[in-house]
């Protein structure tokens, strides 16, 4: 049986335009991401960047005023004013040092219409909830397996609903806001658009998965890129192709259960100098770095004005911090350091130390464990540490906190 195209002289358009906007945001994160991490303003910043106003049965140009020169501005803490499009999109490619950013600026991007009430208090909403949006932005951009995009959602299925500016009973789900800019972020292309739109919701309503979560929502989108192979390249096709997919599956007898294959992302779209990726990954990377020796430095310094502290000198055994006799009863704590208290940081970390301490001791019995953390972590983490035993502390305002009653005396000593 020979299939139609999905993609049409209808759709063709606003399928480039999304392409578009995966490309602008893509590079307007990777200057954010060298400039240390993007603010809650410049999260807002990218997200209103995927917006459109009005329609999407044609190109407004409205938006470009009202929508596309204030996002920039939220991104680089500049009021443009009343200065044209070109004046901005070549004040913007010289400030990043990318002429190709004022191309992309100059072209139509933007492809949700989130509804007006909410889009003011999405502004307050992601400085409400910055310190869970950051990571997502984070991990968004550097997708590479669809476990990372799994994780992805799971998050944003976490966060609270953005409420609505003129009625205090109306909320939308974070997914409205925040899958539109994941796909943005998405170096493949590829994260679902789950957004309230239409066509997609039908399509959803045909795959039995309206009233399921998030999660199943976003893997049986997933799906239909195992169930067409070579008709779906990204997202945006997905996005714009949601009834003709509904026709494709009576056409063809297809159904979701027909394919339980994970897909992994193995080919890399843009950013197109892959210079520029490497750049940002090694800023992230430093930027990580050095939060970790800050941490590190300071809980050392709290910690020898009453215990002796040490760090590793084996290759063998890379633990960060060991605290000797640190209970009175002389048992050493070894201490694993993380810049983030992110569950895949932590469940990577429960393996390192249960590393080190078998390498030290030939055996996990006993062990004397724990995480110091810049925060406190989830309470799924916080219940499968107190399973296995480990500890946690964490810093707030140069102070160490912690939830286990045996390293209190730790945690105390940074009030005196």
């Amino acid at each position: 049986m020979t299939l139609p195209s999905l993609v049409t002289p209808e759709n063709r358009n606003w399928i480039e335009r999304e392409e578009r906007t995966n490309q602008l945001v893509r590079r307007l994160a990777a200057w954010c991401f060298l400039n240390e991490q993007p603010t809650a303003e410049q999260i807002y910043g990218l997200a209103k960047l995927t917006w459109i106003t009005q329609s999407y049965n044609e190109i407004h140009e409205s938006y470009i005023r009202s929508t596309k020169i204030p996002a920039l501005g939220h991104i680089f803490a500049t009021d443009f004013g009343n200065a044209p499009l070109e004046e901005v999109a070549g004040w913007v490619a010289s400030q990043t040092k990318s002429p190709e950013l004022a191309s992309l600026i100059r072209s139509h991007t933007g492809f949700t219409n989130l509804y007006p009430a909410y889009r003011n208090q999405a502004r307050k909403w992601c400085h409400n909830n910055y310190q869970d949006l950051l990571p997502i932005v984070q991990m968004a951009y550097s997708i590479r397996t669809e476990e990372d995009g799994i994780e992805v959602i799971r998050r944003v299925a976490e966060l609270p609903r953005i409420p609505n500016g003129n009625s205090a009973q109306g909320y939308t789900d974070a997914a409205t806001l925040l899958t539109p800019l994941c796909f943005a972020l998405d170096p493949h292309q590829r994260f679902p658009i789950i957004n309230k739109d239409p066509g997609v919701d039908q399509l959803l309503r045909k795959l039995e998965l309206s009233g399921s979560t998030l999660e199943d929502k976003y893997q049986g989108l997933m799906k239909m890129y195992t169930l067409f192979p070579g008709m779906l390249p990204n997202a945006a096709v997905l996005d714009q192709s949601a009834r003709a997919l509904i026709a494709l599956i009576e056409q063809t007898g297809t159904s979701p259960e027909d394919s339980s294959v994970r897909v992994l992302r193995t080919a890399a779209l843009p950013l197109k100098d892959e210079s520029d990726v490497e750049a940002v990954h090694r800023q992230m990377e430093f930027s990580q770095r050095r939060i970790h020796n800050a941490m590190t430095n300071q809980v050392r310094s709290l910690l020898r004005k009453r215990f002796r502290v040490e760090e590793s000198k084996s290759r063998e055994t890379l633990f960060d911090i060991k605290i000797h006799n640190y209970d009175g009863n002389g048992n050493n704590l070894l201490v694993e350091v993380k810049s983030a208290a992110e569950d895949g940081t932590i469940r990577m970390a429960i393996g390192q130390l249960f590393h080190y301490w078998y390498t030290e001791h030939g055996s996990l019995d006993s062990a004397h464990l724990a995480l110091l953390l810049p925060e406190k972590p989830s309470k799924t983490m916080c219940g499968l540490l107190d399973a296995l035993e480990i500890g946690v502390m964490w810093l707030d305002r140069k102070r160490l906190f912690t939830r286990n009653d045996w390293l209190g005396a730790l945690a105390a000593i940074s009030y005196f």
